[in-house]
């Protein structure tokens, strides 16, 4: 079985203080399936889950639906607050290289470039579309790549240019 990142203690401060909550990865067939993130809350001598990160996937591997869900104290179950649909390229990925540590900050590389994630809400209705245009080297990784997030009804994109440096 190869190696999986398990579990990360979230710390307030520095690592001499108490967790103040987990992150918590399970795996099906050897492939992430969903991240919950938990807190202790004064009065609970065990950490209560909060939010929850599930993941469906293309037969290439890369990431095609990340929904996140938050848990409802009054139901006790995990209720869907919004979702991420990814398209991709075909080209390699310079920060799938990243892998488990990279999860940590609730983002994920595939093994290709994002072109285009489409943000819903729980309803379906969109939140926003971001779009991305790659420049590639001689090797196909990006050098460039111009990144487009556009929501309802937005008559001009906010556009940013991300800039790649390899060694």
């Amino acid at each position: 079985m190869p190696y999986q990142l398990d579990k990360v203690d979230l710390h307030d401060g520095s690592l001499q203080t108490p967790a103040a909550g987990h992150m918590v990865f399970a795996y099906q067939n050897n492939v992430l399936n969903s991240i919950i993130t938990t807190a202790y809350f004064p009065g609970n001598a065990e950490p209560l889950p909060i939010v929850k990160l599930a993941y469906e996937y293309y037969a290439n591997g890369d990431i095609k639906v990340q929904k996140e869900y938050m848990f409802n104290v009054l139901t006790e179950e995990f209720e869907l607050a919004e979702m991420h649909t990814y398209e991709y390229d075909t080209k390699t990925n310079p920060l799938a290289a990243l892998g488990e540590i990279y999860q940590v900050s609730f983002e994920i590389p595939s093994k290709h470039n994002p072109v285009k994630d489409t943000h819903t809400d729980k309803e379906g209705n969109l939140v926003q579309t971001t779009t991305y245009i790659y420049t590639y080297n001689s090797n196909g990784y990006p050098v460039q790549a111009e990144k487009k997030v556009t929501a309802p009804g937005q008559a001009n994109p906010t556009v940013s240019l991300l800039k790649y440096t390899y060694q």
